[in-house]
């Protein structure tokens, strides 16, 4: 009866275990990652995109903002204009690493992606952790003045 019951209370446990464990999502390891769950969410409009997001990137200044107006301010309204309806498709097309020792002194990668029908170039920088994270400025300034900030 003893055995009955310390099986019984592992199986349960076990079962606990397994029904109750959310699993964790893990950060994308490469660039190409990185991009497509940045265009995921940010063309559903889901504010979680921060996550993925360098907020003090190349054109901050010319934007005239602080990387906590972007954050607060600007990308929630950004959100509600890029928001797509239905679903997002994305598929990465390429992917170009080489190291910025204008801005960061560090890896960047340009990314391009097709959103729908719509292709899109992200510019993402390896942050100290060694996470990945897009340049939101480069892309606003982009979008903003028709490419004519490069």
């Amino acid at each position: 009866m003893k055995r009955f019951i310390s099986i019984l209370f592992a199986l349960t446990g076990l079962a606990c275990v397994l029904c109750c464990a959310t699993p964790k999502e893990e950060y994308p390891a490469t660039p190409s990652g990185v991009a497509e769950q940045f265009f995921k969410l940010y063309y559903s409009g889901d504010i979680k995109v921060a996550d993925y997001i360098k907020f003090d990137g190349a054109f901050l200044s010319e934007l005239a903002m602080t990387a906590e107006s972007a954050r607060k301010e600007v990308l929630p309204a950004e959100l509600k204009k890029a928001k797509m309806s239905g679903d997002i498709k994305v598929k990465i097309l390429s992917e170009r690493r080489e190291f910025d020792d204008l801005y960061f002194n560090t890896d960047v990668a340009y990314v391009t992606g097709k959103i729908n029908d719509k292709e899109e170039i992200v510019t993402i920088y390896k942050e100290k952790n060694g996470q990945w994270k897009v340049d939101i400025t480069d892309k606003w300034a982009n979008d903003w003045f028709d490419g004519m900030m490069y």
